[in-house]
């Protein structure tokens, strides 16, 4: 058991308790194993959700909505027990385009390590040019792509001690945990660093990177550690007893993650029973969310078309019968709850309605390979960090990489989309289909490794590309060849097929319809078609991202802009009303190894 004890706790509307435990496995290891080797500092994690006592003697990590709210709740600078305490600010970062994730680790870590915050490194590299630099061990290599990844979780880069230190030589030893800084008091691009220069008499100033030197930051932002090293201790308020948390609109737009979270409660969700014949029917989004919710716990199966008629209610009858709940085919909060439960099929994916407003999860695909430039260019074009990109495998030309791209899109935390590039061919047989299928998987395969894609899940989708004329259409025959390949690929990763389409191409769309009613399986579809010219995502609308001929399988995609930068990127956002709150979309994508 470490000297030091934090209460990581819930005081956000944007989480919910199970996201924010979720993550605290992951917190716990880099300090466990990468931070307290290094400094010498140890601490355990425990997690208080809403409403929860955190112990008194336990400094405190406390999760708020925005900076301002940190004096509108009471959150200061020190627990009621005059102990350390450290914020972290959600809605601020997903408004920034950042990961909570990562900001929670940076609070961690620096908290451990400068937790009184007035620690500082005297320098002189100049007869009379005095400078002291704050200490602090994140602020550095502070953008989410410089962090890395532990289980799945993004996590703060930090520097070392040897950072401090000018006599080290560049590239003499180890500066930073994941080995991006070269040399002592480097500072990434995006990062930066608390600096007194004595000579000035101008008091603490923030320097950021731009072009090869440092340059002065306005003011920190208002509840930081940067702000609170301006301010003397005495100053420092202790924590009040919380009484405003949770007071941000459920409606308020005020990024994507917050949206996406606000998924009702299985409380606040319509109470959903049988209707009599020629009644108006309400609620019919819900509805289909209720028959998709009974389909994924393997009930039915039910068609999804909102009508609450007698094989709804024998199948919700069903499953109450099963979980010994009261069977009265009424859909309420306990049946909600057990709904949401439940153990879902291995394919399923969540159907919410559409009313409630959501972003997607912003996502690139591109020809060429993917490089550390890209992904910077990319990020600033959308305005947050593409968590997904699609990339072709047998493409010749175009041909994923492995030993260029794996390492850079792990340690930025990127999903590959696999597509299959063989779009000359999709007008044969189903033999040429079968051939080329074996041929995609294989290729997949082999680039991630079979072992290590059963580590990661085992469950992925490959889309095949398709285009539209003059390039040849989609035949029948070759789908239903190619899809069966993709399912046959391998006993230990089950692969799902899934298509590319554009929005127009109708003869594409009526071959895979009448595929599917061949028993041909299709898990799902990626749509182009460009309704918007901003390179940026926005709400989601279902009309801009369904083909012109409805195919029985649910949009996963939609490209949403394409040919940015004289034609180097295409941008994608996630279904969000499939993909949250589990990310399933997103976690049936590869994240590639480390190497």
């Amino acid at each position: 058991m470490a000297s030091i004890q934090i209460s990581l706790i819930n005081e956000s509307t944007l989480l919910t308790d199970k996201e924010l435990e979720s993550v605290l496995p992951s917190l716990q290891t880099q300090v466990h194993r990468d931070f307290a080797p290094v400094w010498g500092i140890d601490a355990d994690l425990t997690f208080v959700p809403l409403g929860g006592k955190p112990n008194p003697d336990s400094w405190h990590l406390v999760l708020l909505d925005n900076s301002d709210q940190a004096d509108a709740v009471g959150y200061h600078d020190l627990t009621d027990q005059g102990l350390p305490l450290g914020k972290v600010f959600v809605a601020t970062d997903i408004q920034a385009g950042n990961q909570w994730s990562v900001t929670a680790s940076h609070e961690l870590l620096e908290m451990l390590a400068d937790p009184e915050i007035n620690l500082t490194v005297f320098t002189q590299k100049t007869q009379g040019k005095v400078v002291i630099y704050a200490y602090e061990v994140c602020d550095a290599c502070e953008p989410d792509n410089f962090g890395y990844l532990i289980d799945n979780v993004l996590v703060s880069d930090f520097v070392y001690p040897t950072w401090f230190e000018l006599f080290h030589q560049p590239g003499q030893t180890k500066f930073d945990h994941c080995n991006h800084i070269q040399k002592p008091f480097e500072v990434l691009a995006g990062g930066y660093i608390g600096i007194f220069n004595v000579s000035s008499g101008n008091g603490w100033q923030q320097a950021v990177l731009e072009g090869e030197r440092l340059q002065w930051k306005t003011r920190a932002p208002i509840g930081s550690r940067r702000e609170r090293r301006n301010i003397p201790r005495s100053n420092w308020l202790k924590n009040k007893p919380v009484t405003t948390a949770r007071t941000i609109s459920s409606n308020q737009n005020i990024g994507i993650k917050s949206i996406n979270n606000q998924i009702p409660e299985p409380k606040k969700r319509p109470v959903l029973e049988p209707i009599t014949s020629g009644q108006q029917q309400k609620n019919r989004e819900w509805v289909v969310c209720l028959q998709n919710a009974l389909n994924g716990c393997g009930l039915g199966p039910l068609v999804l078309d909102g009508d609450f008629g007698n094989k709804t209610s024998t199948e919700l009858k069903k499953f109450q019968e099963n979980l010994k709940l009261t069977v009265n085919s009424i859909a309420e909060e306990k049946t909600w709850s057990a709904l949401d439960q439940h153990k879902k099929l291995p394919y399923w994916l969540y159907r919410w309605p559409t009313s409630l407003g959501f972003i997607g999860i912003p996502g690139v695909d591109t020809m060429g390979n993917v490089t550390v430039a890209k992904i910077q260019e990319a990020t600033k074009l959308i305005g947050s960090r593409p968590r997904f990109w699609g990339r072709y495998f047998l493409g010749r030309d175009a041909e994923y990489k492995r030993a260029l791209e794996n390492k850079v899109l792990h340690d930025h935390g990127i999903r590959v989309i696999p597509v299959g590039r063989e779009t000359n061919v999709i007008n044969g047989n189903y033999q040429k289909g079968q051939e080329i299928g074996k041929i995609h998987a294989s290729d997949v395969l082999a680039t991630f490794g079979e072992d290590y894609l059963v580590t990661q899940g085992g469950v992925f989708y490959i889309f095949l590309d398709t285009e539209p004329a003059p390039q040849p259409a989609l035949s029948t025959e070759y789908y239903l060849g190619w899809s069966k390949a993709i399912i046959e690929a391998s006993s230990q990763v089950r692969f799902l097929p899934t298509v590319y389409i554009n929005h127009g191409d109708n003869r594409t769309a009526q071959a895979l319809k009448t595929a599917m009613t061949q028993g041909a399986e299709c898990y799902g579809l990626w749509v182009a078609n460009y309704a918007r010219n901003t390179t940026s995502v926005s709400l989601w609308k279902d009309i801009q991202a369904q083909p012109a001929i409805d195919i029985d399988c649910p949009v996963l995609i939609h490209q949403y802009i394409g040919d940015v930068k004289d034609g180097i990127y295409d941008f994608n956002e996630i279904n969000p009303y499939l993909d949250v709150p589990e990310s399933l979309v997103l976690s049936r994508l590869i994240l590639p190894p480390a190497s």
